[in-house]
């Protein structure tokens, strides 16, 4: 299994104090992503728009959709659950970095 646990945006975690900012989970083929901050943007990739997904958490399963285009959190409750709770350990044990 692999876990990985990233500070979505360099610069915005301080270990030493409550951890802050976007944050992204990956366990084997899932990733979380959870938004802290909303993108007020108009940036394009590669000529298409990136998506927004309302709600603080969006869910992805990178082998059919590498790009994070598609949010999977409703039809995958259970997963979403799952690591929402990883995620909120982690960050409980400052163990952002």
């Amino acid at each position: 299994m692999v876990i990985e646990f990233l500070s979505y945006f360099p610069g915005t975690c301080d270990c030493s104090k409550r951890a802050k900012g976007d944050f992204g989970l990956r366990i084997g083929d899932w990733k979380l992503i959870r938004r802290t901050s909303q993108y007020k943007g108009e940036a394009t990739i590669s000529k298409k728009p990136i998506p927004r997904f309302d709600g603080l958490h969006s869910l992805h399963f990178l082998p059919e959709d590498p790009a994070e285009m598609k949010d999977l959190s409703a039809e995958n409750p259970e997963k979403l659950k799952e690591m929402i709770s990883r995620l909120d350990a982690i960050i409980a044990a400052e163990g952002t970095r």
